[in-house]
Protein backbone atom coordinates (compact mmCIF):
# COMPACT_ATOMS: atom_id res chain seq x y z
CA UNK A 1 0.00 0.00 0.00
CA UNK A 2 2.84 2.41 0.84
CA UNK A 3 4.57 1.68 -2.47
CA UNK A 4 1.34 2.34 -4.34
CA UNK A 5 0.75 5.63 -2.50
CA UNK A 6 4.39 6.67 -3.01
CA UNK A 7 4.20 5.82 -6.73
CA UNK A 8 0.98 7.79 -7.11
CA UNK A 9 2.43 10.85 -5.37
CA UNK A 10 5.61 10.60 -7.43
CA UNK A 11 3.67 10.56 -10.71
CA UNK A 12 1.53 13.54 -9.63
CA UNK A 13 4.64 15.47 -8.59
CA UNK A 14 6.40 14.77 -11.88
CA UNK A 15 3.32 15.88 -13.85
CA UNK A 16 3.15 19.08 -11.81
CA UNK A 17 6.80 19.97 -12.29
CA UNK A 18 6.84 19.14 -15.98
CA UNK A 19 3.77 21.27 -16.55
CA UNK A 20 1.63 18.48 -17.91
CA UNK A 21 -1.40 20.13 -16.34
CA UNK A 22 -1.60 23.85 -15.81
CA UNK A 23 -4.61 25.93 -14.98
CA UNK A 24 -4.26 28.12 -18.10
CA UNK A 25 -3.81 25.21 -20.51
CA UNK A 26 -6.85 24.73 -22.71
CA UNK A 27 -7.13 21.65 -24.85
CA UNK A 28 -9.15 22.03 -28.02
CA UNK A 29 -10.33 18.93 -29.80
CA UNK A 30 -9.56 19.64 -33.46
CA UNK A 31 -12.61 17.60 -34.45
CA UNK A 32 -14.89 20.00 -32.57
CA UNK A 33 -13.78 23.18 -34.32
CA UNK A 34 -16.08 25.32 -36.39
CA UNK A 35 -15.09 27.41 -39.40
CA UNK A 36 -15.40 31.18 -39.41
CA UNK A 37 -15.23 32.59 -42.91
CA UNK A 38 -15.45 36.23 -43.85
CA UNK A 39 -15.37 36.79 -47.60
CA UNK A 40 -15.21 40.58 -47.24
CA UNK A 41 -12.07 40.42 -45.05
CA UNK A 42 -10.90 37.40 -47.03
CA UNK A 43 -10.02 35.33 -43.97
CA UNK A 44 -10.93 32.02 -42.39
CA UNK A 45 -10.17 30.68 -38.94
CA UNK A 46 -11.40 27.99 -36.60
CA UNK A 47 -12.91 28.26 -33.13
CA UNK A 48 -14.58 25.86 -30.66
CA UNK A 49 -17.88 24.68 -32.13
CA UNK A 50 -19.82 25.29 -28.91
CA UNK A 51 -19.09 29.04 -28.96
CA UNK A 52 -21.97 31.19 -30.16
CA UNK A 53 -22.05 34.38 -32.21
CA UNK A 54 -22.91 37.56 -30.34
CA UNK A 55 -25.33 39.02 -32.86
CA UNK A 56 -26.01 42.09 -30.70
CA UNK A 57 -22.55 43.46 -31.52
CA UNK A 58 -21.13 44.84 -34.75
CA UNK A 59 -20.85 42.84 -37.93
CA UNK A 60 -17.90 42.86 -40.30
CA UNK A 61 -19.32 42.39 -43.75
CA UNK A 62 -22.03 39.78 -43.40
CA UNK A 63 -20.55 38.04 -40.33
CA UNK A 64 -20.86 38.71 -36.59
CA UNK A 65 -17.58 40.04 -35.24
CA UNK A 66 -17.57 38.23 -31.88
CA UNK A 67 -18.04 34.62 -30.74
CA UNK A 68 -17.83 33.32 -27.20
CA UNK A 69 -18.42 30.45 -24.82
CA UNK A 70 -17.98 29.83 -21.11
CA UNK A 71 -14.25 29.21 -21.54
CA UNK A 72 -13.27 31.98 -23.94
CA UNK A 73 -13.96 34.26 -26.87
CA UNK A 74 -12.64 35.84 -30.02
CA UNK A 75 -13.56 39.14 -31.64
CA UNK A 76 -12.48 40.85 -34.84
CA UNK A 77 -11.85 44.50 -35.52
CA UNK A 78 -10.43 46.48 -38.43
CA UNK A 79 -8.50 49.74 -38.48
CA UNK A 80 -7.05 52.28 -40.87
CA UNK A 81 -3.31 52.70 -40.40
CA UNK A 82 -3.24 56.37 -41.57
CA UNK A 83 0.21 55.67 -43.05
CA UNK A 84 1.62 54.77 -39.63
CA UNK A 85 4.04 51.91 -39.18
CA UNK A 86 2.33 48.76 -37.88
CA UNK A 87 4.65 48.69 -34.88
CA UNK A 88 3.45 52.17 -33.84
CA UNK A 89 -0.18 50.99 -33.97
CA UNK A 90 0.72 47.94 -31.89
CA UNK A 91 2.42 50.09 -29.25
CA UNK A 92 -0.61 52.39 -29.08
CA UNK A 93 -2.89 49.40 -28.56
CA UNK A 94 -0.57 47.97 -25.87
CA UNK A 95 -0.51 51.34 -24.08
CA UNK A 96 -4.33 51.56 -24.00
CA UNK A 97 -4.38 50.08 -20.50
CA UNK A 98 -6.61 47.18 -21.57
CA UNK A 99 -3.70 44.75 -21.17
CA UNK A 100 -2.40 45.98 -17.80
CA UNK A 101 0.52 48.28 -17.10
CA UNK A 102 3.29 46.16 -18.64
CA UNK A 103 1.91 44.03 -21.48
CA UNK A 104 4.28 41.88 -23.51
CA UNK A 105 4.52 42.52 -27.25
CA UNK A 106 5.72 39.63 -29.38
CA UNK A 107 6.70 40.15 -33.02
CA UNK A 108 6.22 37.15 -35.27
CA UNK A 109 5.75 36.05 -38.88
CA UNK A 110 2.42 34.60 -39.98
CA UNK A 111 1.80 33.62 -43.60
CA UNK A 112 4.92 35.55 -44.68
CA UNK A 113 3.79 38.79 -42.99
CA UNK A 114 5.12 40.54 -39.90
CA UNK A 115 2.49 40.39 -37.15
CA UNK A 116 2.29 41.16 -33.45
CA UNK A 117 0.74 39.62 -30.36
CA UNK A 118 -0.03 41.61 -27.24
CA UNK A 119 -0.18 39.51 -24.07
CA UNK A 120 -1.51 41.02 -20.83
CA UNK A 121 0.53 41.63 -17.71
CA UNK A 122 -0.57 40.12 -14.41
CA UNK A 123 -2.24 43.38 -13.35
CA UNK A 124 -4.74 43.34 -16.25
CA UNK A 125 -8.26 44.11 -15.04
CA UNK A 126 -10.35 40.97 -14.54
CA UNK A 127 -13.10 42.61 -16.62
CA UNK A 128 -10.85 42.18 -19.68
CA UNK A 129 -11.23 38.38 -19.43
CA UNK A 130 -7.48 37.73 -20.05
CA UNK A 131 -7.79 39.48 -23.40
CA UNK A 132 -4.86 39.31 -25.80
CA UNK A 133 -4.68 40.45 -29.38
CA UNK A 134 -3.07 39.66 -32.69
CA UNK A 135 -2.47 42.51 -35.14
CA UNK A 136 -1.59 42.18 -38.81
CA UNK A 137 -2.18 43.83 -42.15
CA UNK A 138 -5.09 42.60 -44.23
CA UNK A 139 -4.01 41.06 -47.52
CA UNK A 140 -6.55 43.17 -49.37
CA UNK A 141 -8.18 46.48 -48.47
CA UNK A 142 -11.65 46.24 -46.90
CA UNK A 143 -13.84 49.14 -48.05
CA UNK A 144 -16.81 50.31 -46.01
CA UNK A 145 -18.65 53.63 -46.42
CA UNK A 146 -15.77 55.09 -48.41
CA UNK A 147 -13.13 54.15 -45.81
CA UNK A 148 -10.27 51.80 -46.71
CA UNK A 149 -9.42 49.49 -43.78
CA UNK A 150 -6.14 47.62 -43.94
CA UNK A 151 -5.37 46.41 -40.38
CA UNK A 152 -6.91 43.30 -38.81
CA UNK A 153 -7.04 42.84 -35.05
CA UNK A 154 -8.13 39.55 -33.55
CA UNK A 155 -8.87 39.67 -29.83
CA UNK A 156 -9.11 36.43 -27.88
CA UNK A 157 -8.61 35.14 -24.38
CA UNK A 158 -5.10 34.06 -23.43
CA UNK A 159 -5.98 30.37 -23.49
CA UNK A 160 -7.27 30.39 -27.08
CA UNK A 161 -5.46 33.11 -29.01
CA UNK A 162 -2.55 31.01 -30.26
CA UNK A 163 -4.78 28.11 -31.26
CA UNK A 164 -7.11 30.43 -33.18
CA UNK A 165 -4.28 32.27 -34.94
CA UNK A 166 -2.70 28.93 -35.89
CA UNK A 167 -5.83 28.32 -38.01
CA UNK A 168 -5.96 31.79 -39.59
CA UNK A 169 -5.76 31.66 -43.36
CA UNK A 170 -6.18 34.28 -46.05
CA UNK A 171 -8.52 33.78 -48.97
CA UNK A 172 -7.42 34.82 -52.41
CA UNK A 173 -10.75 35.18 -54.15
Amino acid sequence: MRKLLFSFLLVISIMFFLGCHTKSQIIIDKNSLKDYRNDELKITLKYPSYWKADTSLAYLGNQPSQYSGEDGFFALNILVDNNQDLEILVNKEAESGDYGLTPRIEKTIHNSKVCYYIFPSSDQSSSENKRCCFITELRTIYRDNGINYNILIIFADKGHIQKIIDTLEYLYI
